[in-house]
């Protein structure tokens, strides 16, 4: 996740700094990577990060999610929803109402940037 606007000392504390410390100390007390955490690296932790705030299997449909959350404007309704289902974003209350819930978490520049690293990430493969 990204530092968040007007984000205090406690706030970086709890995250990513307990999670950090934490998985070091598991590490530390069974010398191997605890069960839980770390993504990849680079375009594939990218995916990763994307799926897991939209619930999904790291798939293609992750992109088109996020080709609409890295969007300024919020997305209108009759646009088709990025699920693959065939229906208008207005019809698919699950996902409309996810990606407005992401959108007051994530900043759009910041969904943006992430979308241009993993789509350069995809042209080096």
């Amino acid at each position: 996740m990204r530092w968040l606007p007007d984000s205090t000392i406690v706030d970086f504390l709890n995250n990513p700094g307990a999670p950090f410390l934490a998985w070091q100390a598991y590490y530390e007390a069974h010398k191997k990577h605890p069960p839980w955490g770390e993504r990849s690296h680079f375009s594939q932790g990218i995916l990763e990060f994307y799926a897991e705030i939209l619930d999904k299997p790291p798939d293609s449909s992750v992109v088109g999610f996020m080709r609409l959350l890295a969007r300024k404007n919020y997305p209108k309704g009759h646009e088709p929803c990025p699920c693959d289902s065939g229906r208008r974003l207005r019809q698919c209350d699950d996902h409309r109402k996810l990606i407005y819930e992401i959108r007051e978490r994530v900043a759009w520049k910041d969904v943006e940037h992430d979308l241009k690293v993993y789509l350069q990430g995809e042209k080096i493969k």
